[in-house]
C-alpha cells in the first residue's frame, strides 16, 4: 500500500482554549479500499516539513472541512499547511486530490474565486453525467483558476463538481467519497488513478 499525506480540519474546543486537528475515521476505510494508507498531517508547517523528510508519500489529499480564511474561515494554520502541500507537489511532481474544501483551496491558491451557494448542504444531487453524489458545502467556484478544466457540473445549477489541472497532477471533487456507506467504485477508481497509476 502507498502512503498519502492528508490534511486535517481544525476544531476549536468550546470548553477551554485548545485547537485540535481532526480527521474523519471513515477516511481510513475508504483509502484502504483504494490500496492507500493515510498519513494525517498536522496543521503546523514546520512539523509537516520534518515529517515528510522522514516518510515519503505518494501524493497529497486536501480533505474537507473549515472555510478558507479568505472567505471567513478561522483556521489560518490549515491554509498555510495546504499551501505548503501544493507547493511541495509542484516541486516534487506529486499528485494531489482535493475533496470539497480541498478543491476550493486548489482553485483559490491558483487564482480562482468562490461564491456562496444554496441547496448544497446535507443533500444528494445528480452530476451532468447522471451520477448521484453527496453534498456538504456552502461555497462553489465563481471563477475557475487558470490551468484548470471542469470535468463535471451539478445537474441542477451547473456549479463545478469536479475538475482537473491541465498540466499538474491535480484533481478535485466537491463530494465526500469517505462519507458513503460503502466505498463507491467510481471514487475508488479515481483515487487509484491519481495515486497508483
Amino acid at each position: 500500500m502507498k502512503i498519502v499525506g492528508i490534511s486535517q480540519r481544525v476544531i476549536v474546543n468550546k470548553t477551554y482554549p485548545e485547537r485540535r486537528d481532526a480527521l474523519a475515521q471513515e477516511w481510513h476505510g475508504f483509502l484502504a479500499a483504494a490500496g492507500l494508507v493515510a498519513l494525517p498531517l498536522p496543521n503546523n508547517v514546520v512539523a509537516v516539513r520534518d515529517l515528510l523528510r522522514q516518510v515519503p508519500v505518494a501524493g497529497f489529499i486536501l480533505s474537507g472541512g473549515n472555510d478558507l480564511v479568505k472567505y471567513g474561515g478561522d483556521a489560518p494554520e490549515r491554509d498555510e499547511v495546504e499551501s505548503f502541500m501544493l507547493e511541495q507537489s509542484k516541486k516534487e511532481g506529486l499528485p494531489v486530490l482535493g475533496v470539497c474544501r480541498g478543491l476550493q483551496f486548489m482553485n483559490v491558491h491558483e487564482g480562482g474565486t468562490l461564491q456562496t451557494v444554496v441547496g448544497h448542504v446535507g443533500t444528494r444531487h445528480k452530476l451532468d453525467n447522471g451520477r448521484t453524489v453527496n453534498s456538504y458545502h456552502n461555497y462553489a467556484l465563481a471563477a475557475l483558476a487558470p490551468g484548470f478544466s471542469v470535468e463535471h457540473r451539478a445537474g441542477g445549477d451547473g456549479t463545478v463538481e469536479s475538475l482537473r489541472h491541465d498540466v499538474l497532477p491535480w484533481r478535485g471533487v466537491m463530494w465526500h467519497p469517505e462519507r458513503e456507506t460503502a466505498p463507491d467504485q467510481e471514487d475508488v477508481d479515481l483515487f487509484q488513478e491519481v495515486f497508483l497509476s
